[in-house]
């Protein structure tokens, strides 16, 4: 049976059908913001005009499994199957039976024919589809296949017309060029949604200011302006002057200076100043801006940064407060200081008060002396209510050592009663008894006014609450699990008002939820759910619904309030009426949307064209007038129209293609830039291909659309990541993006990184753990744990911590990121790391300056006093109080100190006590107001201390001045002064020693470098001279050389094992290894082949002896001596070298007979680096010889000596026993 091809119907009808869809699809596809929505439209057009039974828009899928078909979108013709979801076709994987397929749409070629005509292995998937003939195209965006659109005919074999399959690849050109824009759409988004993250999330003021020829003006500023300083930002951009209006008056000229030094040297800007704030505070800021080169060089913008360092600057406030504060506690406490001993009974409830500072007068108008001579006296003028309720309690009990802290009234002198706050501490020996009650008093008569003040305030609290414009509101905490919007405990009368009910029904249960809108129930109650577990403030927006039917809009705020412990309390909120805002926002949603349909909808052109160009022949559709402002007439019978409104820059090249796409038929693609009607000059995409007729008659289809926001939106794009990455890269913050897994590959983090911490960005990311590596061993549980929790809640993590930077130091740093939903993605983090060790410095010195100056006021170990002027004698000055301390250090009691005005002056030591008396009464009457003396005074058991007396004059309104001073006790710096004197002679000795022993550093280092050198020249001088090919030697000569080069080689070896063998000796490494040796047979070996002397010189006496000895360093011994004698006699003297056994050992002789040792050098000639006077000084030798002898020799239990010889000379001598001390080597 032969079957016929169903042939294609190709009239003029079909092909006019065929083109009117494609331009159809070219206007509907160009103009869309999204190809997705109107893909079912086009696809419809395409098969209705092409008449086929279903048309496939087919997208690639990368799955685990391989690359799959994907079914974007289909159009069935009436009675034709749908495949759309089934997974005969929709996730297909394209490999292996359709491999053909993917390598020819890769390479850009269609799939076109009947389908049995197909491999085999493709027929069963098509079959199953019930296709008998197909034409499917590929898809490519951005130069990459993302797809096919294809032709199903279930009818029968088809011959596809040229004008079907030219439509359908046009459709396909069209859909790459939607689907491209699409994608750059969605990048410009992204990269715009980025920058924002970053700009509104930082915890500062991002601004950018322009360069104009008037001078610097504010383009952009974030948001965070306005909860910085109050201000919305348009009123920054608005006004050039307002961001200098706002600065502090103090503050302004030098900021100006400052900015304007940057602006015309083009520096960045670095500066702290005031501002002023919407509500009249001050707020200090930190203010940074870096220049912005732009393409030529020039500036084209600075971009600044702005942080609050208000708490800062208060913290560093608050530091020099508290120095002045504690300053003044050590100079005059305002509080009434006391010591209390136990007795036995007594009016004090067993204690007797022995101390009370003069505060008690101020406080209570009676002086300290009634105080201790009654001890009963404190505690009748206590309220008989307090006494009797603390009796009760056995509050003032001798026997409770727990500290004591009360607030009870006492009766002052005049008869009114004062609040006092009552504090004391048990001090005791150290066999764990009372030495006494050490104690403060403070009056708090106004601190308990203030509470009365209190209530007086929160009655006046719900007088204002019940008038304002919100809803006040208060809500009883609610067990683990329930609702707490359930029922309320109070509710302020507007809310009648606002929604008709009465102010009662909202505390029945279950009302509150009954007036929420139904649409907004489920949310509210979710909301109130989670911060009632978690306690964080709730805060919502809804909608409820009033007693007349209206829907009010509600910003519905609350905190929980705890008590002092930390209980909960009560939720207290407010309710503010939103409803115009709500309206307003969605009326600005509605416009925005109209706005957006229009601009979706901006018209494309589609032309005809023959091949000839001939004005007849040539089609635009209306469109072009709304386009490009041209009517059709004009654009076709004017001559040379388009190329004539090319951009110049463009004409010639796209002049050059269009003629080459006449002779090779290719598609014509190019963008390119051309003028409208009104002058201006916009960006087109052109698009056409050769459509072929039967007749021979060819035609260009194509189509022109404005890609002027394109091209603007690539711009943007690149200008937008050019100025996040500035702004990134600019902050005085480390910014840093990263995803749930550490390990992605879309981490990011900002080049400060190095700056501030010392890492770059590539060791941070080299191994996921590298962040929690480096945070401190005490704070990385902690961080740990709030990280788990900000990732699986996604809430804002916050935290810290010290971070380890790369210099080993640790630095403080608060890290915080923003959970950033990102839409197709998994989302992100977005957050910086700012270094805040300035601030904790600040903190921990304010810290440290209060426990430092709370220990000065506790246990300071001066003597202080207070001398007041002598009313009967100005130039003198009597003591009115001197502290405990001076019982310490002189023996006498407070009483005897204060009674007797003339015991300072008997105690100062008489050596001195003029002089001092004299300066007292010359500051008395000069009007100094301060003094400072040094001077000695006898103790009471006689012993002399020195003192430095220190005081300022103090004078107070409405009392005559005074002196405030200490006496300090410097016994032992006087004393140490002394010693230094004596140290500085010692000092002077060892500096001498030193330049000594530096000469001698200095002559060693010269002798080493002298024989090392010598030998390494002559080994490679001879080296040179053998290794030169132009000089041939007699072999006598090459090998007298080579022993010359052996002779230098040994001399090193000799020198670097003495310098090694004096090291291993000094750190005690060596141990000597003992055999049974024959000295005599071992020197005669030694002397035999050492080549240090000559056989004329020298004369032996070697006797056999056999003891246990280490070999190899008697060897160095001989070695050493041959070596010390050959280098200080002269050439003509005689050495003679003696073995003789002795009863406990053997002793080796080395002597000469030359000018011999001087007495005074026979030891320091033993000592490492010493050379004696007669050493030659062109080659002075190391000077370790002799010592490596000494150490070998006590190595063996032995020593080592030199002597005046017989006859003249030195005799040079080693003794070796038989049984030396230590066990040999194993």
């Amino acid at each position: 049976m032969v079957e016929t091809a169903r042939a294609a119907k190709a009239t003029p009808l079909r092909r006019d059908a065929v083109l009117e869809a494609v331009a159809f699809a070219a206007e509907r596809l160009l103009l869309s913001s999204d190809w997705n929505d109107v893909a079912v439209e086009v696809l419809e057009r395409l098969g209705v005009a092409a008449d086929v039974s279903r048309i496939h828009l087919v997208r690639n899928d990368l799955r685990d499994s391989g690359l799959a078909m994907q079914l974007a979108a289909e159009w069935c013709a009436p009675g034709t199957r749908s495949y759309l979801g089934d997974p005969v076709v929709d996730g297909l994987r394209w490999e292996p039976n359709h491999a053909r397929w993917v390598e020819r749409m890769r390479a850009g070629e269609s799939i076109i024919g009947a389908i049995e005509t197909f491999p085999e292995q493709e027929r069963p998937a098509l079959r199953s589809q019930s296709i008998v003939s197909l034409a499917y195209f590929p898809i490519t965006v951005e130069g990459a296949w993302w797809g096919c659109i294809g032709f199903d005919d279930c009818d029968g074999v088809r011959d596809w017309s040229v004008t079907d399959l030219e439509g359908l690849r046009t459709a396909a050109a069209l859909l790459g060029a939607a689907i491209a824009r699409r994608r750059q759409d969605e990048r410009l988004l992204s990269a715009e949604s980025r920058y924002r993250s970053v700009v509104e999330r930082i915890p500062a003021v991002t601004y950018v200011d322009m360069m104009e020829p008037t001078g610097a003006k504010v383009a952009f500023i974030s948001p965070q302006i306005e909860a910085l300083l109050g201000y919305p930002s348009e009123r920054f951009l608005a006004d050039a002057d307002f961001w200098f209006d706002l600065v502090h008056p103090d503050d302004r000229a030098r900021m100006e200076a400052a900015a304007s030094m940057a602006g015309h040297e083009g520096l960045a800007f670095d500066e702290e100043y005031r501002m002023h704030h919407i509500d009249g505070h001050w707020v200090w800021v930190h203010d940074t801006s870096s220049p912005v080169p732009s393409e030529d060089g020039s500036i084209s913008h600075f971009q600044g940064f702005m942080i609050d360092v208000t708490a800062r600057k208060e913290a560093e406030r608050l530091l020099q407060d508290a120095e002045r504060r504690y300053r003044s506690m050590v100079e005059a406490i305002p509080a009434v200081t006391y010591i209390d001993e136990p007795t036995e009974g007594g009016p004090g409830l067993g204690a007797t008060m022995t101390f009370v500072s003069p505060q008690i007068e101020q406080v209570l108008g009676y002086p300290p002396e009634p105080f201790i001579r009654n001890a009963g006296l404190w505690f009748e003028l206590i309220h008989p209510d307090d006494l009797a309720a603390l009796r009760a309690r056995e509050a003032f009990s001798v026997n409770d050592l727990d500290p004591f802290d009360e607030v009870y009234r006492m009766r002052h002198a005049d008869g009114h009663w004062v609040w006092v706050q009552d504090t004391s501490t048990t001090v005791l020996h150290d066999d764990g008894t009372v030495a006494f009650f050490q104690g403060f008093m403070f009056d708090v008569t106004q601190r308990k006014e203030a509470e009365e003040q209190v209530r007086i305030a929160e009655e006046r609290y719900r007088a204002i609450v019940e008038n304002t414009p919100a809803i006040t509101y208060q809500e009883a905490p609610q067990p683990s699990g329930s609702d707490q919007a359930t029922s309320t405990a109070y509710v302020s009368p507007q809310i009648e008002q606002l929604l008709g009910y009465p102010a009662a029904r909202w505390g029945e249960p279950g009302f509150w939820t009954h007036v929420i809108h139904p649409d907004d129930l489920s949310a509210v109650l979710a909301e109130s759910r989670r911060t009632a577990e978690s306690g964080e403030p709730y805060l919502q927006e809804y909608r409820m619904v009033a007693a007349d039917g209206r829907t009010v809009w509600f910003h519905d705020e609350s905190h929980l309030i705890r008590d002092a412990a930390g209980d909960p309390l009560v939720w207290q909120g407010v309710m503010v009426d939103v409803t115009e805002r709500m309206e307003t926002e969605a009326r600005l949603r509605q416009a925005q949307e109209r706005l957006q349909a229009l601009v979706d909808h901006m018209p494309a052109v589609v032309y005809v064209e023959s091949t000839d160009n001939t004005p007849e022949k040539l089609y635009i559709s209306p469109t072009v007038e709304q386009v490009f402002g041209y009517t059709a007439e004009e654009w076709i019978w004017t001559p040379d129209f388009w190329v004539d409104r090319v951009h110049p820059y463009d004409r010639e090249a796209i002049r050059a293609y269009d003629e080459r796409s006449n002779e090779d038929h290719e598609p014509f693609v190019a963008d390119y830039r051309f003028r409208r009607a009104d002058g201006e000059y916009v960006w087109v995409h052109d698009e056409a291909v050769l459509v072929p007729s039967t007749d021979g008659d060819a035609f260009w289809q194509g189509f022109l659309f404005d890609i002027t926001a394109q091209k603007q939106a690539e711009e943007r794009l690149i200008e937008t990541e050019r100025l996040f990455r500035a702004t990134v890269e600019n902050l005085p913050a480390v910014v840093y993006r990263e995803a749930l897994d550490p390990s992605s590959d879309r981490f990011y983090i900002s080049p400060q990184l190095e700056r501030v911490f010392g890492y770059r960005p590539e060791d941070w990311s080299a191994t996921p753990q590298f962040w929690l590596e480096h945070i401190h061993p005490d704070d990385v549980g902690r961080v740990v744990t709030a990280n788990e929790h900000a990732n699986a809640s996604r809430e804002r993590f916050s935290c810290d911590y010290r971070l380890l930077r790369a210099d080993g130091v640790f630095t403080w740093v608060h890290d915080e990121a923003t959970w950033v939903e990102e839409v197709g993605l998994e989302g992100w983090w977005q957050g910086f790391m700012l270094d805040i060790s300035e601030r904790y410095e600040a903190e921990r010195q304010l810290r440290e300056a209060e426990e430092k100056f709370r220990t000065i006021v506790e246990k300071n170990p001066a003597v202080i006093y207070t001398q007041e002027f002598d009313p009967d004698s100005p130039t003198l000055s009597r003591t009115t109080y001197v502290s405990p301390r001076q019982d310490v250090l002189f023996g006498y009691t407070t009483d005897e100190m204060i009674g007797d005005p003339t015991l300072w002056t008997r105690t100062i030591h008489p050596d001195d006590r003029e002089r001092v008396l004299s300066a007292d009464v010359a500051d008395n009457t000069s009007g100094v107001d301060e003094i400072s003396m040094e001077y000695r005074m006898i103790a009471k058991d006689g012993r002399i201390v020195w003192v430095q007396d220190q005081a300022q004059r103090v004078e107070i309104e409405g009392r005559p001045p005074f002196w405030q001073g200490f006496l300090l006790d410097i016994t032992e710096r006087k004393q140490a002064e002394e010693q230094l004197a004596r140290a500085l002679e010692v000092e002077r000795e060892a500096s001498r020693r030193l330049r000594a022993l530096d000469e001698m550093k200095n002559t060693f280092l010269q002798a080493v470098s002298h024989d090392l050198r010598t030998p390494l020249a002559a080994i490679l001088g001879l080296a040179i001279t053998l290794e030169r090919g132009d000089v041939h030697l007699e072999e006598s000569d090459a090998q007298d050389l080579a022993r010359r080069i052996a002779d230098n080689a040994r001399r090193l070896d000799r020198l670097v094992t003495n310098l090694l063998d004096l090291d291993r000796l000094a750190r005690g490494i060596v141990t000597p290894k003992l055999q049974p040796t024959d000295v005599g047979a071992l020197v005669r070996r030694v002397v035999a082949e050492s080549d240090l002397i000559a056989d004329s010189r020298l004369r032996t006496d070697i006797a056999s002896v056999t003891i246990a000895v280490d070999a190899a360093k008697v060897e160095r011994i001989i070695e050493n001596l041959l070596a010390n004698t050959v280098r200080h006699t002269p050439k003509t003297s005689t050495i003679w070298i003696s073995v003789r056994a002795t009863a406990d050992g053997v002793l080796l002789l080395v002597e000469d007979d030359g000018p011999g040792i001087a007495p005074e050098l026979t030891e320091a000639l033993f000592e490492p680096f010493r050379q004696g006077p007669d050493a030659p000084q062109h080659s002075p030798g190391v000077g370790v010889g002799l010592t490596l002898v000494r150490r070998f020799a006590e190595l063996h239990g032995g020593r080592a000596w030199v002597e005046a010889r017989a006859g003249g000379g030195a005799s040079f001598r080693v003794f070796l026993p038989a049984r030396p001390d230590g066990s040999p080597e194993r």
